[in-house]
């Protein structure tokens, strides 16, 4: 008997995300084992149940701990999907202008270059915003991107070895170089929930009144902007 795909996965998200708004519940955590058990007791579909996962991730919604290994898959994985989805964009970009997503080898290249510290982070960026139709100019540690009359300044945060700066730390930094008041503002890093965590604690009233972000490169070379 042929288990569940991920249709059926997406189907119980759904459900579960119903169920919490009649609750009245602003969100639910769930991990990868706990849905897989749920749905697929009998069937090896750990990846399928991941899949499922991260598609109905919207912004805003957190993974709370990633999957060990390289893969992105796997029973460790905790999302926390908040229910309320009016206006909130896909967590994961869809590609645009046809670009296929990257191969199992470019990603294994973009890992490689992250352990040897190589400088992976601005070459993401730079293609990220290519992308969307932004010309860019790569200066030291920052990017200076233009569309139009339009200006975005993005710091570079490079991964490196020792203890990480915080992030209220680091847009300390971008905010003390603030000095065009057209320009849009972000910072950039190698992603990772501490990062994740500490941007959701800032308040959204300051967020909206500096009109700052921050932009996340994890290391498979999916590029995400939270506002």
């Amino acid at each position: 008997m042929k288990g569940p795909g991920i249709q059926d996965y997406l189907q119980k998200i759904a459900e579960l995300k119903k169920e919490c708004r009649e609750k009245n519940e602003a969100s639910f955590e769930i991990s990868s084992k706990e849905l897989h058990a749920i749905m697929s007791k009998e069937h090896a579909t750990m990846p399928t149940c991941c899949q499922a996962m991260y598609k109905c991730m919207l912004e805003g919604d957190e993974i709370l701990r990633s999957p060990k290994g390289k893969t992105g898959f796997g029973s460790h994985l905790v999302v926390r999907f908040y229910v309320n989805e009016e206006g909130r964009a896909p967590y994961f970009e869809a590609k645009r202008r046809g670009r296929p997503p990257k191969s199992e080898i470019e990603q294994n290249k973009i890992r490689y270059r992250f352990r040897k510290g190589g400088n992976e982070l601005p070459i993401l960026i730079k293609e990220w915003l290519e992308e969307k139709g932004w010309e860019t100019i790569e200066h030291n540690r920052y990017i200076e991107a233009k569309k139009q009359e339009r200006k975005w300044f993005i710091d570079i945060y490079q991964t490196t070895r020792g203890r990480k700066v915080p992030l209220p730390s680091k847009l300390t930094d971008m905010i003390k170089k603030m000095d065009d008041g057209d320009a849009y503002y972000s910072v950039a890093l190698v992603d990772s929930p501490i990062y994740r965590k500490q941007w959701n604690e800032i308040p959204s009233v300051a967020k909206e009144r500096l009109q700052v972000s921050v932009i996340l490169a994890d290391r498979t070379g999916h590029v995400l902007e939270m506002k």
